[in-house]
Parts: C-alpha cells; sequence; structure tokens
C-alpha cells in the first residue's frame, strides 16, 4: 500500500516543479491528490497534462485523485448555471484523463450562498 496527500502542492499543477514532487517523496507519500480551480479548466492543453503526467512519471508518483473547485451549484434551478458548471465537470473529466489520475472527485455544491460546503433546505427538493 501506498500512502496518498492532498495539500502539499499548488493548485495549478501547470506551476508543478520537481522540487514539490520530491517534498512529497521526502515525506514518504508515493501518491498525491489536488484541486485545480474550476475557472482555469479552460486554460489547460493537452501539452499541459501531458507535462504534469510526465514530472509524476519522472518521479514514480501516483496522481491518486484530481478535482475541481468551483461555487456553482450542480443542481441549481438557473439552467444556464447548471450548464455552466456540466461543463466544467465534462472538461475536467478530459482533464483527469489526461493526467492519468486514478480518481476525478466533483461535488454537487449548496444552494446556500454561504458556500458549497453549507446546508441548506432547498438541497433536498
Amino acid at each position: 500500500m501506498h500512502l496518498g496527500v492532498v495539500g502539499m502542492l499548488p493548485g495549478d499543477f501547470r506551476t508543478f516543479e520537481p522540487e514539490h514532487l520530491q517534498s512529497v517523496q521526502a515525506e514518504g507519500f508515493g501518491g498525491v491528490g489536488f484541486h485545480l480551480p474550476g475557472d482555469r479548466v479552460p486554460e489547460i492543453t493537452p501539452t499541459d497534462t501531458q507535462s504534469c503526467r510526465d514530472l509524476f512519471s519522472d518521479h514514480n508518483l501516483s496522481l491518486v485523485q484530481f478535482s475541481i473547485s468551483y461555487p456553482e451549484c450542480l443542481f441549481h434551478p438557473q439552467a444556464d448555471i447548471c450548464q455552466e458548471i456540466i461543463s466544467k465537470i465534462t472538461a475536467g473529466a478530459e482533464i483527469a484523463a489526461g493526467l492519468g489520475a486514478h480518481y476525478f472527485l466533483i461535488r454537487p455544491g449548496s444552494l446556500n450562498p454561504e458556500g458549497s460546503w453549507t446546508p441548506h433546505r432547498d438541497n433536498f427538493t
């Protein structure tokens, strides 16, 4: 079994340097996870994902989980807001596949304006 860690790498994988992965290895981890801000999804190219994948391979680390973060709610009553998040998730899935991530995490969000992880009674409707 290999231990993995989330939170040791910058949010934008295009900024990863060998030193970032070496610090993960120095702590004894064999895998990592990270979150990309959803607003950056349209900027990512296949070259970006391949460069990251190569960097992980060079350091013998697994990308265990990849996630995108976003403020929108997947089940918002406004169709245009739902479509915006569906577009981010779809593009995020393509990025996850390009990175060779074992898992791609998404979340439904919340109708509470205070945050995506904040409860709201309408989340159950």
